[in-house]
């Protein structure tokens, strides 16, 4: 049978070392982590379409960075001629993390490219073409990692720590 004092400073040990406060007999606490600032680059292409950005956000979090609006187009029509609007945009949501080894960055990315395309066709229309990805990855700070590399799109993140 554990005597009650032992039981009770190893009860008080066990506390400190969840609280974060070290083990008892160590002379010093551990020190809370500083928030980590990243900035987050990143190139989308999807056929016509081509946008580039790039923002800061603190590990862990998240960023939602969103960039667009409405391009006028001349269309005839049988009653005259007029204009049309068609709507154009980049919205990429990210929860970058710095680890889980050393010099490493985990995130979770989702970026979303639409707008209008070159006419097409007899009628000269202009489609609309919308590209999304949703993904988790994992890379070295500071290196740019291809997550889409086909011939009519490309998806490239760069994720760099930055000071505060």
């Amino acid at each position: 049978m554990i005597p009650k004092v032992l039981r009770c400073v190893a009860a008080m040990a066990l506390v400190a070392v969840l609280a974060g406060g070290g083990f008892a007999g160590e002379g010093k606490a551990v020190p809370a982590e500083k928030p980590v600032n990243l900035k987050v680059a990143f190139l989308v292409r999807a056929r016509d379409l081509e946008s580039a950005g790039n923002f800061v956000v603190r590990s862990g979090e998240q960023s939602s960075y969103t960039k667009g609006g409405e391009t006028p187009f001349e269309v005839e029509s049988p009653g005259g001629r007029g204009v049309e609007y068609k709507k154009h945009a980049v919205v990429v949501n990210c929860v970058p993390l710095v680890g889980p080894g050393p010099g490493l960055v985990s995130a979770q990315l989702q970026i979303e490219l639409s707008g209008p395309l070159r006419p097409s066709g007899a009628l000269q229309a202009r489609p609309v073409e919308t590209f999304q990805l949703q993904t988790t990855f994992t890379v070295r700070a500071g290196t740019t990692i291809v997550l889409v590399d086909e011939p009519d799109r490309r998806v490239e993140v760069t994720i760099t720590p930055v000071e505060p």
